[in-house]
């Protein structure tokens, strides 16, 4: 890999989903992504 530019920037992203912790905690309930399937090659979500 090649030389950085200096004011070359770094950037990143969650989606909620990802860190926001247990369905249960905190008074949250279940979002549709805590009762989806995660389906797999050939079997639909």
């Amino acid at each position: 890999m090649g030389n950085m530019p200096k004011d070359f920037l770094w950037g990143g992203a969650l989606a909620a989903h990802q860190f926001e912790g247990g369905w249960n905690q905190g008074g949250k309930g279940p979002s549709v992504v805590d009762v989806m399937t995660a389906g797999a090659h050939g079997v639909p979500r």
